[in-house]
């Protein structure tokens, strides 16, 4: 994800580095929001649909990005001429949101979060069909080395890969797609167009299959479906205030803290234990996306700077 560093506002070096330090703590709290969400949508899989969880968690994501609407401009914002990018974004948005809860809801929460780590793997590769973009022999080693690490968590053996597993691999894979819809749709469009109409769509596409699916939820359970929502959206706006007021380079490594998390809840709440293939696994995931993140900002750093931190 593109971000301004703030020296581009005529910052000094001082107030770069505290707006470094904010964005890394908002980025630490946006992370942990997911975690706790993705436990939540965990937990609830035992006795509710996918669709059933997806509604609630973009009905009750409506308080948060509703605000993040308001503030960005208002309604005004749902204003565009690009509708069919963003339904056609919002659908495959949705398609991978369902391919990911269902993932967690059937697999250890390390285990899941571990292969989820593949999304900027996949972004690597899916930049230069269908961005342009020059990845030169030092990321896309990086990717394979990614591909390995994910090998090392999932172990196929003679009984081959767990489907929950393969369903989570294709989600993240449409992730990376729609966020380098957003990438391009980014020079037009301002990020809360895009989240409102994910959010909006969202609803209205799983309200329609929504009856066939329904379980009246028990009294408590109302609350871990609005935790659901209010995670993920307050998430998303810390996220985007992140990597609005830091340098993407400086905040993007932080995000691997949600294997941490992952690791403590599903212990905690499910007695899981990872496996050492799952913390190898993990390991060269994250290695191998921190690579690409230091090569992206490498890319895009001016000639002469980058001349100037590695002279020849």
């Amino acid at each position: 994800m593109a971000t301004t560093s703030p020296a581009a506002f005529g910052t000094g070096p001082s107030q770069a580095a505290d707006s470094n330090a904010s964005g890394i703590i908002f980025m630490a709290l946006a992370i942990s929001l997911f975690a706790m969400q993705n436990a939540l949508v965990k937990w609830l899989a035992a006795d509710y649909g996918t669709i059933q969880i997806i509604f609630f968690r973009h009905a009750f994501a409506l308080l948060p990005i509703g605000l993040f609407l308001w503030r960005s401009g208002g309604l005004s914002r749902l204003a565009t001429s690009r509708r069919r990018d963003h339904i056609v974004r919002a659908l495959l948005g949705l398609l991978a949101t369902g391919a990911i809860f269902y993932a967690f809801g059937q697999m250890p929460l390390a285990n899941a979060t571990a292969i989820a780590f593949t999304v900027p793997i996949f972004i690597t590769a899916l930049s230069v069909p269908l961005l342009g973009e020059q990845v030169g022999w030092r990321r896309w080693s990086a990717v394979f080395v990614g591909f390995v690490g994910v090998l090392v968590v999932l172990q196929p053996g003679p009984d081959m890969l767990d489907p929950a597993a393969l369903i989570l691999i294709a989600g993240c894979f449409i992730v990376a797609f729609t966020m380098i819809m957003s990438r391009k749709m980014s020079r037009t469009e301002h990020t809360a167009t895009i989240a409102g109409y994910v959010t909006v769509i969202s609803i209205a596409v799983t309200a329609i299959f929504l009856p066939f699916t329904w379980v009246t939820p028990a009294g408590t359970d109302w609350l871990l479906f609005a935790g659901v929502g209010l995670l993920g959206g307050v998430g998303f706006m810390l996220v985007t205030h992140a990597y609005r007021v830091s340098q993407a380079a400086v905040v993007a490594p932080f995000e691997y803290i949600h294997i941490v998390w992952a690791i403590i809840l599903g212990y905690l709440v499910w007695n899981e234990i990872p496996g050492s293939n799952v913390a190898v696994g993990a390991l060269i995931v994250i290695a191998s996306g921190l690579y690409i993140v230091h090569r992206e900002t490498m890319h895009a750093r001016p000639p002469l700077a980058r001349r100037k931190l590695h002279p020849r």
